[in-house]
């Protein structure tokens, strides 16, 4: 049948997806105001990392209180990723 061979592998690759690339637009986000790189008076930059901070926040908080802080480095996002990517997979080889 193929990778997306029916609705609900497609539906999981789908939610997966979407899940691992607002996480990379958090993480991007995050990284610009941090650095200033967007200042961080631009009033649609901190909207949208708000908007993201309340998707994302609850499912990176257990993991960053497991995980070591590495001064301003946070393996959180990353290691969230891979477990959509394996969880993903998983799902995907059930169904």
């Amino acid at each position: 049948m193929g990778l997306l061979g029916n609705s609900i592998d497609w539906l999981i690759f789908l939610i997966g997806n979407v899940t691992i690339w607002g996480l990379i637009a958090f993480i991007l986000v995050q990284v610009l105001i941090q650095f200033e790189i967007i200042p961080r008076s631009n009033q649609p930059a901190r909207q949208l990392w708000s908007q993201l901070a309340r998707i994302y926040d609850p499912l990176l908080r257990p993991l960053r209180r497991v995980l070591p802080f590495f001064g301003g480095f946070d393996l959180s996002p990353m290691v969230l990723i891979f477990g959509v990517i394996i969880l993903r997979s998983l799902l995907i080889e059930i169904f």
